[in-house]
């Protein structure tokens, strides 16, 4: 235990007011301080808040874009539906990167979180779009090297393989992929190939002569260059709908060939007799 004389050293009598004093002081300040605190955290989750509301508000005019924007049809060329996807892309991450922010703001202040479900779907759809054109695009490039070949040096079983490979290549897609408009669209269409594929048989024929093909540009009032004629040039003309008439056309020519072969046949015949 330590002496009276000993403690009195520590604390006098006459210290206490001034104790006091520091104490109250001290309350004060702390008091001041407390509430310039609450209310700079007043201010600070009333501005995050706001903040939350205009990337909120952003996202939404953002999507309404987005919706009008996105490749969904088919006939887009990949390379450009990629282009957009990317700057679209960007645009997620930017908005992603500060509602990361406002979200760290939100658990410091200890606010309720409020998940942007509108933007995470987006950044999802556009990932998975992505991946599409980017499978497409390979069957997009093989399928203009197909329709860009020469009519004079198609070679139809050849040609018919390879698109028949492409409709494989589809069709291993996963289910994912072929839900979207575009891979329906590009199935469709090489299926439709395949479909008036005997028209395009027909017409390599060699029964099929220049004056058949004249027969064919004033059906459809347009001169065919069979020197540079491609095949995508042939089926642009829509051998579908105009089944009927090429049918004819292609009945009528292997008719006459066959009268042809007979007759110099039969001339063979008569000259060997003589």
């Amino acid at each position: 235990m330590p002496s009276l004389a000993k403690s009195q050293t520590y604390c006098k009598v006459d210290d206490y007011p001034k104790l006091t004093t520091c104490i109250d002081t001290f309350n004060q300040i702390f008091t001041k301080r407390h509430r310039e605190i609450e209310s700079n955290n007043k201010n600070l989750c009333a501005m995050v808040e706001r903040e939350c509301g205009a990337v909120l508000k952003a996202t939404e005019g953002l999507k309404a874009k987005w919706d009008n924007d996105k490749p969904l049809n088919g006939d887009s060329v990949p390379a450009n539906a990629l282009k957009i996807l990317e700057t679209y892309k960007n645009r997620f991450a930017k908005v992603k990167g500060v509602w990361k922010e406002l979200v760290a703001a939100r658990e410091a202040l200890r606010l309720t979180m409020t998940p942007n479900t509108v933007l995470d779907a987006m950044v999802d759809d556009c990932e998975a779009m992505t991946e599409v054109w980017n499978l497409l695009s390979g069957i997009y490039s093989k399928l203009q090297s197909i329709m860009s070949i020469i009519f004079a040096n198609l070679t139809p079983s050849e040609t018919k393989a390879k698109i028949g490979s492409l409709i494989e290549k589809l069709n291993q897609m996963s289910n994912t992929v072929r839900q979207y408009e575009a891979w329906s669209y590009y199935s469709q269409k090489l299926k439709s190939i395949l479909k008036v594929f005997p028209i395009v048989e027909g017409l390599k024929s060699p029964a099929v002569l220049p004056r058949h093909w004249q027969q064919i540009s004033q059906q459809f009032k347009k001169k065919f260059n069979l020197e540079t004629m491609t095949l995508g040039n042939l089926l642009a003309i829509d051998l579908q709908k105009n089944e009927p008439f090429f049918d004819e056309i292609i009945r009528n020519a292997q008719g006459e060939f066959s009268l042809h072969q007979y007759l110099e046949q039969l001339d063979n015949i008569w000259n060997t007799l003589e």
